[in-house]
């Protein structure tokens, strides 16, 4: 396994012409299930490149960078919190990534938070399976992906994708250019929008299911107010939903705070995810420290408009014609982990499907 820093995408050319021939799947989405097809599909022999949007892959796995003081920064997980190795196969994957000093154990022990109609919290100590975090942020994890399949001759390539759809002659096109497949490793209502006028059948097979939005909120402070925890689940809360403490997350003690809202105060805010940050320190305060929360040095907020499907799906990923879906939202747990094995799954299906055509 490759320990080195994957390098930023490659940017695209100043024409905005396309980085593949006709003989290439094509994976839009740079997040754990986009690298894991792209992964499979290298493994069968298939040509692949991978396109996102963004700087760096990673996805939903968000990441911001906060001062640490002396001029020196950290970094802080925005999107998912952490993840659990449950399948044996990633199970093998994760204690890679534990071996090379990106990954390891968290906690087993959250604590559970609940508010009364009078607005009392009561505190219960909630064990579990035990977390796994990464002391550089779980994007660090994709990036880690990301150099490996570099290593194996796939690109990672920075491009907004408008349109997949299907010509009249039956080939899959991506922004008007035929491809041998497409792999959409995106929250269904993401992929349905990229989806042309020759895909009709599959934007209505892929309908229909409701995605719930969260704003995570992190601040920092010079101090620690709160109790000892590592994070809690938060029930009755009108903003709160779960509260990691980043510092004991990352191993390095920082007074930070990352809370994930309540679907509502997300809805509420969508065009104006600054707006929680308010709310949410004031509930954080309620919570954790008994009516007080002083002010933090440094704040912020991120919307996530798709964060979680609202109920899971019986397949692990679907596809149809050489087009495949994959993502955390394909399985009965959403998750870094089951967007990895979507991804994986889905990555094997389609190049068995390709080679048989």
């Amino acid at each position: 396994m490759s320990t080195t820093s994957a390098p930023e995408v490659v940017q695209p050319s100043s024409d905005g012409s396309p980085s593949w021939d006709e003989g290439t799947v094509v994976v839009v989405g740079g997040g754990i299930s986009g690298l894991a097809s792209a992964a499979a599909l290298r493994a069968s022999g298939a040509e692949v490149v991978v396109v996102d949007r963004g700087r760096r892959p990673g996805g939903r796995l968000g990441l911001r960078r906060l001062e640490a003081g002396g001029g020196d920064e950290r970094v802080v997980d925005v999107g998912a919190s952490y993840f659990v190795p449950r399948a044996t196969s990633f199970a093998a994957v994760a204690e890679s990534w534990r071996e090379h000093g990106l990954a390891g154990p968290w906690t087993d022990t959250f604590l559970a938070l609940s508010r009364d109609e009078q607005g009392r919290t009561t505190s219960t100590p909630k064990p579990g399976p035990t977390r796994w975090s990464a002391p550089a942020g779980l994007r660090s994890l994709a990036e880690d992906m990301a150099a490996r399949l570099a290593d194996e001759g796939v690109a990672v390539r920075r491009r907004d994708v408008r349109q997949v759809d299907r010509g009249d002659d039956g080939r899959l096109t991506v922004d008007g250019t035929p491809c041998r497949g497409v792999v959409l490793a995106l929250p269904e209502p993401q992929a349905v929008r990229l989806l042309g006028r020759g895909l009709g059948r599959e934007t209505g097979q892929l309908r229909g299911r409701a995605w719930t939005p969260v704003i995570t909120v992190w601040a920092r402070w010079t101090q620690r107010w709160w109790p000892e925890m590592d994070g809690a689940f938060v029930a009755g809360s009108p903003a709160v939903e779960f509260v990691a403490d980043d510092g004991r997350r990352r191993g390095d003690g920082a007074a930070v705070l990352v809370a994930h809202s309540t679907p509502g105060l997300a809805r509420d805010h969508l065009g104006d995810p600054p707006a929680t940050v308010a709310p949410v320190l004031s509930e954080l305060g309620d919570l954790l420290g008994g009516g007080r929360s002083p002010a933090p040095v440094e704040s912020g907020a991120h919307r996530w408009t798709f964060a979680r499907p609202d109920g899971g799906r019986p397949e692990t990923s679907w596809t149809s014609g050489g087009l495949g879906v994959c993502g955390d939202g394909w399985g009965p747990r959403p998750g870094l982990e089951q967007a990895w094995l979507s991804g994986t799954e889905l990555g094997t299906r389609l190049a068995g499907e390709l080679a048989a055509a």
